[in-house]
């Protein structure tokens, strides 16, 4: 059964990928020369469009996956897809044929992460091989639009003409070339020149071109040299070394008043979630979080939120079957008091390669903004490597001790072990709602058999406060948006990001930026807001008004800590702002 197509459609002329099963034959079968073949394998794939019937152009096949080059003499606007496998013929699927949409490969080959951007002698650009200012680079992608001639019978090189931008950061490049590459069918490649100003070893990277973002895939720059340097975040180390396929050992500490998400794992005893970046990041950037405290929230709203934090964590264990809140559940959740709450994780992390892509692609670099798109409601790391029976969540626990202690302005505080690898407890809130008080923080660890003795530290300056939350009650993403925040907060670094459910296909759209808190604003370019999309096939003349969120947060990756037996350390401040609102 082929999948859904993208968000925005498919572009004329480009290549697109095929999901289901029985698809094609077990063994994968690839077209391995001109003219290509528009059967492979035993199948096939029947495009439908406004009233136009057409054979993609097969590029491979097998049984769960095949790829195709939809003609670009296929008609723009709604049709279907159909693959057909030894005269099988599947259910059609829906899709939308466009002008131009562009999608900029990515190494980890899911959209996210370092994208594959070359040199012009195609080295790929890396952390360890950074672009440096005025340089120019090639993006790989498809999608640009469509051109004249016989694309199965061979390359056909040259500029597309189209209007294409290109985003590094949050400045534009300048665009030198835009077209076909020389090499195969529908490959695109854009040459631009890397902008000053703009440096880190993940810096979001688009396209748009024909009024469709791309994907945000990121880019390596250094101001000089090759070697990047990132201010916030995943250190080069640390991804080397995924990448080499090596564990990372990682350790995470969350500290923050109490919010739903933190009473619902209370109340329904989740102690399995020991993966420390799935514990201390998750649940940040997951969309049912709030600042509230669950007796300001409504009934009918509380229980919503509580079913969706419950499904988000616990279908995979349930084998997909969804999982009902009960009315003590909800009763226990809605007679929580305001607390602060301090939580640590410890894991080795296996085959993480692609959780740190879907990462990266989340928390944005200092100075930039990032979008992803995700399915049902779920954006979390979890999601970045499936549950198996073999490799349950994504990575073992580590032994940091029996407990540790809390030090702060509540005096000290033992931290006992709650499952493996994994601590927790509670304290009376003493700040205002959504905020820690300033103060110096400690977390310190006897060690264990696998963590040794520790000591992590965070330090709280003045409380975020956003100081124009009051004027914003409508994002239009045709515009540049801003967000201020109080200047007196001037240590570290702040995410402000935005997210909403698509009011009729239900996927989640969400952005982040990060910027420095001594700045005291950021602004969004309407690049990034017009890459989430609002539906407007509930009324053609306008689109549907999403109800969304838009919060500021302090940075999740911006303060580490070291200790014996673990290669990343984070002691994260929790202290949050949001607000609910529409999209447009």
């Amino acid at each position: 059964m082929p999948s859904e197509p993208a968000k925005f459609g498919i572009a004329q002329g480009s290549l697109f990928v095929v999901f289901g099963l029985n698809l094609g034959p077990t063994q994968l079968q690839q077209s391995s020369s001109f003219p290509l073949p528009l059967r492979l394998g035993g199948s096939s794939v029947r495009v439908e469009v406004e009233g136009a019937q057409l054979d993609a152009i097969m590029i491979y096949t097998s049984a769960i996956q095949l790829a195709a080059l939809l003609p670009s003499n296929t008609p723009t606007g709604n049709g279907t897809l159909t693959v057909t496998y030894n005269g099988i013929v599947s259910n059609p699927a829906p899709i939308k044929v466009v002008p131009s949409a562009f999608g900029i490969y990515t190494i980890a080959q899911n959209g996210r992460g370092p994208g594959v951007v070359t040199n012009p002698s195609y080295q790929v650009n890396s952390a360890s091989f950074s672009a440096n200012p005025g340089e120019t680079l090639i993006i790989w992608g498809t999608g640009l639009g469509p051109v004249s001639g016989d694309e199965g019978a061979g390359p056909l090189p040259g500029s597309l003409g189209t209007d294409t931008q290109v985003f590094v950061g949050a400045k534009s490049a300048r665009v030198e070339y835009a077209g076909r590459s020389g090499c195969c069918a529908g490959l695109d490649q854009i040459a631009f020149d890397v902008p000053p100003g703009v440096e880190g070893c993940f810096v979001p990277l688009a396209v748009r071109t024909g009024g469709v973002v791309s994907n945000f895939p990121s880019l390596s720059i250094a101001p000089q040299g090759r070697q990047c340097a990132e201010p916030a975040g995943v250190p080069v180390t640390a991804m080397t070394k995924a990448a080499a396929g090596g564990n990372l050992r990682v350790g995470a500490i969350a500290l923050g008043q109490n919010d739903l998400i933190g009473a619902v794992e209370s109340s329904i005893g989740l102690k399995e979630t020991s993966a420390p970046l799935l514990t201390a990041l998750d649940l940040m950037l997951w969309p049912g979080r709030t600042t509230a405290p669950a007796t300001q929230q409504s009934s009918k709203e509380l229980r919503e939120r509580a079913r969706q934090a419950i499904q988000h964590y616990k279908q995979d264990r349930r084998q997909g079957k969804p999982v009902r809140l009960n009315r003590q559940s909800v009763q226990r959740i809605l007679a929580a008091p305001a607390e602060e709450s301090v939580t640590a994780g410890f894991s080795s992390l296996r085959n993480i390669s692609p959780l740190l892509s879907h990462l990266i692609s989340t928390v944005s670099a200092v100075g930039a903004c990032s979008v992803l798109t995700c399915g049902n409601l779920d954006c979390g790391l979890g999601s970045a490597i499936p549950l198996t029976p073999g490799n349950r969540g994504f990575g073992s626990a580590l032994d940091a001790g029996p407990g540790l202690t809390l030090s702060g302005p509540s005096g000290p505080l033992a931290v006992p072990k709650v499952a493996s690898g994994k601590y927790g407890a509670t304290f009376p809130a003493i700040g205002p709602p959504g905020q820690l008080p300033p103060a110096d923080y400690s977390v310190a660890g006897p060690g264990g058999a696998d963590v040794g003795t520790f000591s992590a530290h965070l330090t709280v300056g003045a409380p975020l406060s956003w100081t124009n939350k009051d004027a914003i009650s409508l994002v239009d993403r045709s515009q540049d948006l801003t967000v201020t925040w109080n200047r007196e907060r001037v240590t570290g670094y702040v995410v402000v990001g935005g997210l909403f459910s698509s009011p009729v296909s239900g996927a989640l759209e969400i952005f982040i930026c990060g910027e420095r808190s001594a700045t005291g604003s950021v602004t969004i370019p309407s690049f990034v807001l017009s890459a989430l999309p609002v539906d407007h096939s509930l009324s053609p003349s306008a689109p549907v008004l999403a109800k969304g969120y838009l919060f500021l947060a302090v940075h999740p990756l911006a303060n580490t800590f070291t200790a014996p037996g673990l290669d990343l350390g984070y002691f994260s401040d929790f202290s949050l702002d949001m607000k609910r609102l529409l999209y447009q």
